[in-house]
């Protein structure tokens, strides 16, 4: 029995300006939204040297676990919707359009090191 290949890498927290409640000025908004993508990609890009996962398939899995430093209350739909932008960057690396992401597990951590964890499996 084969098990799906499965790519596992750490992205920062969103940035606060990319928040739906973020009250930015729009190059500010575009210019924070642009470097996390970047970024997501370059960091997806690295996951994948010298493996042998899928890229361009037709779905993938992706599940997020969003480490907080701290208790205060977050809302975990606008963690995910501020992180629009990451998502998009690991679809760029993985050469698809964000469409054919599936979403698995969607979670807090608390009192961890601050990080996105961020876990794409082949379906």
């Amino acid at each position: 029995m084969s098990r799906d290949p499965i790519l596992t890498f750490r992205l920062p927290l969103p940035q606060r300006d990319t928040s739906p409640n973020a009250r930015v000025h729009p190059q500010v908004k575009a210019k924070a939204t642009a470097s996390m993508r970047q970024y997501a990609w370059a960091t997806t890009l690295s996951a994948l040297e010298g493996c042998d996962f899928p890229r361009a398939a037709r779905q993938y899995t992706l599940s997020l676990t969003y480490c907080l430093p701290d208790r205060r209350r977050r809302d975990l739909d606008n963690l995910f919707s501020a992180s629009k932008a990451q998502r998009d960057g690991i679809a760029d690396a993985l050469l698809v359009d964000d469409v054919v992401f599936e979403y698995g597990r969607i979670a807090r951590l608390y009192g961890e090191p601050p990080g996105l964890i961020v876990s794409v499996v082949a379906a």
